[in-house]
């Protein structure tokens, strides 16, 4: 048995699956966190992110540092519990949308993510959890890299932000929900008019946002007929579930279909992006390398009758990233490249028979 003990303030993060390795106890001002299949390490930029792994932690905040983290093996079992010393909140980071992963009970608080060094630079989202003195919670496992657990943020707890005042003192409305939003207009509450959806991926509120179109019709024609606005004021946003990146939507029969790279939501207007089935017969990644944007929509591209799929990619490899300017300000990496998939579909929209990418 290894016991560990910790100044508050310090972020105890862990992944894992199951239950792994001898056991491990860890007791901070807050909490006590007991378990197996983790070790403490430094969060830090540059450092190993999984025991079993050359991946290293990237685009860490600022904030984080002198963090430490259970640190696991990635896709091998571990179990990670926490139990409260006193009233606290538990924070709990994990790649969104892995099978056996139940975020129930957890809400995003102002985004704080970071990334790891896989090919695709996979993120991890913070949640938090509220727990009273003597409750214990054991972290959500799931697939390959687990959940991230984190107690004593500091700067989450602590930090009290203050909103910025707009310029224009008549703004009445606020649609904006953060880094890298999809916007999906459908009419998500079935009343007949659009409203509009947008998915947040990043920062600062990860989430699906419904804004109800409370005005009538949006349609080009039927406002001039009708009650309604063409320029409707939406009510404020309500969270729906936890968003992907790349969210898309096609209109297919006058039906909104949502897609995230290899996965559609039939039953998104109901439970957002908690419930997704995969597309059978084609790889999340339809390109040779890793690539950023991945965008998937249906449309019947040949006119048969039957939806194919069209994928739009940004392929970033030779560019790199943005710090490749020489001293005299020369770019030295190669450009950014952008290409478009065509996925023929030869069998039917109910029952689909995709051929390779082209």
């Amino acid at each position: 048995m290894k016991t560990v003990h910790l100044s508050r303030g310090i972020a105890l993060l862990a992944a894992g699956a199951a239950f792994s390795g001898p056991p491990v106890h860890v007791e901070t001002d807050d909490a006590v966190i007991t378990g197996s299949g983790w070790t403490l390490a430094p969060l830090e930029n540059g450092k190993r992110a999984f025991s079993n792994r050359t991946y290293v932690w990237e685009n860490l905040p600022a904030e984080t540092g002198g963090w430490t983290y259970t640190q696991t093996a990635g896709g091998v079992p571990a179990e990670i519990i926490v139990e409260a010393r006193r009233d606290m909140t538990v924070h709990l980071a994990t790649v969104l949308f892995q099978s056996g992963v139940d975020l129930s009970g957890w809400k995003p608080p102002p985004g704080v993510s970071w990334r790891y060094t896989d090919g695709g630079h996979t993120a991890l989202q913070v949640f938090t959890r509220t727990l009273k003195k003597g409750e214990k919670v054991s972290l959500p496992q799931g697939s390959w890299s687990g959940s991230l657990l984190v107690t004593g943020l500091k700067f989450i707890n602590d930090h009290q932000l203050e909103r910025l005042p707009y310029n224009h003192p008549g703004q009445t409305v606020d649609l904006g929900v953060g880094l890298w939003a999809w916007p999906l207009p459908m009419d998500f509450d079935g009343d007949g008019d659009l409203d509009l959806v947008v998915a947040c991926p990043d920062k600062p509120y990860n989430g699906v946002y419904f804004f109800e179109n409370p005005t009538g019709t949006t349609s080009p024609k039927g406002w001039l007929f009708r009650r309604g606005s063409k320029m409707p004021v939406f009510k404020a946003g309500r969270w729906i579930s936890f968003a992907p990146s790349n969210a898309q939507m096609s209109d297919v029969d006058g039906m909104p279909k949502v897609l995230s790279p290899g996965v559609e939501y039939p039953d998104f207007r109901m439970s957002g992006f908690t419930k997704g089935c995969k597309i059978e017969g084609v790889k999340p990644n339809v390109h040779s390398n890793a690539v950023r944007a991945n965008l998937w929509r249906y449309v019947d591209y040949d006119g048969d009758g039957a939806q194919d799929l069209i994928v739009g990619v940004g392929d970033w490899k030779a560019y790199g990233w943005a710090n490749a300017y020489s001293s005299d300000g020369v770019w030295t990496n190669g450009p950014l490249h952008g290409f478009v998939y065509w996925v023929r579909n030869r069998g039917t929209t109910l029952k689909p028979a995709y051929e390779q990418p082209q």
